[in-house]
């Protein structure tokens, strides 16, 4: 076995003490986060280590609260608050975003998705989160548009400063964007297939605490645009759309969703570019090859009516994405 690092000792030494048992560690792949997971060999069980406290509770918190719900996460079985560390079920490797069977387990997220919206906001409270208290207008102009300015338009394409008059867009698109309080959910924010897993034919959520009160169509958004993992052609996503209306029920909400989602899923790929120009930038090449087709799909969501009062972004991500074709 790769000799551990201190955290990671630090941790085998917490497990084996819980546990009463020696135990051997293998450190699972990661993507663009800084917690990190390992197998705990004969165990059926996952450790997790995660670096900063105030997102720890966070998800421990949030976890909770999801889990009294009935809904389906790996169940925590021990944990160490101030060192973050976790014990918690092995539910496997198989993601939803790497599933073989996508017309039979997207509707099965689809499902998930919407109980989660339906049940989640009741007994939540907004003090849980390690971020923001609630996904609202301020946000969406800084940590998602902005995000996507800053890391894709300046960072990773090199140009002196945002276009002139974007940040005059950003917040009008922010203010349009956000959900006014009585039309919250319970968002998750990351809801796509690498946060799903498959297990027995069942599907498992994960790395809910960022959830916080927010916009629904931000969710599917994030389950039918997560390019490259899995690009969904048109008219499945069509067709989960419908899945997710009739699974979440009625309400007034339905009037106004397609032209919520309309505006939100560029938001949502704005601030997936933007992750993904970060992390290249970091020194975790795989991610440049993920930007060309998300700035595509972004340049068909900007070209759409939905957007056609913000000239500016339109043009701005219809630039990037001819920029990140040739640089790929």
């Amino acid at each position: 076995m790769t000799a551990l690092d201190q955290p990671a000792a630090q941790l085998l030494r917490w497990a084996e003490t819980r546990l009463n048992a020696k135990i051997r560690l293998t450190p699972l792949p990661v993507d663009g986060g800084h917690r990190r997971y390992f197998r705990l060999e004969g165990q059926s069980l996952l450790a997790l280590q995660g670096p900063d406290q105030a997102e720890n509770l966070a998800w421990l918190r949030i976890g909770r609260h999801l889990w009294f719900k009935g809904l389906p996460l790996p169940r925590i079985q021990d944990y160490d608050i101030e060192n973050g560390f976790f014990l918690l079920d092995d539910l496997g490797d198989l993601h939803l975003a790497d599933s073989t069977e996508p017309g039979r387990y997207y509707p099965l997220a689809v499902e998930l998705l919407a109980r989660l919206h339906r049940q989640g906001l009741a007994g939540f409270s907004p003090d849980w989160g390690h971020q923001t208290r609630a996904y609202a207008a301020s946000m969406i102009a800084t940590q998602e548009i902005g995000y996507f300015l800053d890391s894709v338009w300046v960072a990773y394409l090199k140009q002196p400063a945002w276009p002139r008059g974007a940040k005059t867009e950003a917040l009008a698109l922010a203010r349009q964007a956000a959900p006014r309080p009585g039309e919250r959910v319970l968002m998750h924010r990351d809801f796509q297939g690498r946060n799903l897993m498959i297990q027995n034919g069942r599907l498992f959520c994960l790395d809910w605490q960022g959830a916080r009160p927010g916009a629904a169509a931000y969710d599917l958004a994030s389950l039918l645009n997560e390019t490259p993992y899995v690009p969904l052609t048109d008219r499945f996503k069509e067709e989960l759309i419908e899945m997710y209306l009739k699974a979440r029920g009625g309400g007034a909400w339905r009037r106004s969703f397609r032209g919520e989602l309309a505006v939100l899923s560029p938001i949502r790929l704005m601030q997936a570019l933007a992750a993904y120009a970060k992390l290249t930038l970091a020194g975790k090449s795989k991610f440049a090859a993920f930007l060309p087709p998300a700035a595509a799909l972004l340049a068909r969501y900007v070209s759409q009516p939905a957007l056609a009062g913000f000239p500016i972004l339109r043009e701005t991500a219809l630039e990037a994405a001819r920029r990140l074709e040739t640089k790929s």
